[in-house]
């Protein structure tokens, strides 16, 4: 009795799954409009690289503004506490600014 039921539920299963594929065989596009999409495709990638080339050109351009600065150049206010870090200076400083807050 468990073969037959297993046999006609591989049946069903298999009937089943053709009728998907079959379904799907026929929901398929003819050459035109795969070509038309292939063109917007391209379209979308050319404008993208063209983004992508804007981005690293401008993130070349902050990374060398970056290069650029001077350690020196941060001059610390006189409620600004100094700290090392790993060799480097670290500035702790105060939420509020006013001093008469101290």
């Amino acid at each position: 009795m468990k073969t037959k039921s297993a046999i006609l539920a591989s049946v069903i299963v298999i009937l089943g799954v053709t009728a998907i594929l079959a379904n799907s065989k026929k929901g398929t596009s003819s050459f035109g409009e795969n070509t038309a999409t292939v063109e917007s495709l391209n379209e979308r990638l050319s404008t993208l690289e063209e983004r992508v080339a804007k981005l690293e050109s401008e993130n070349q351009r902050l990374r060398s503004a970056l290069l650029k600065r001077e350690p020196g150049a941060l001059v610390p206010k006189e409620n600004w506490k100094e700290f090392k870090h790993n060799g480097e200076t670290i500035y702790a400083i105060p939420l509020n600014n006013n001093k008469e807050l101290e």
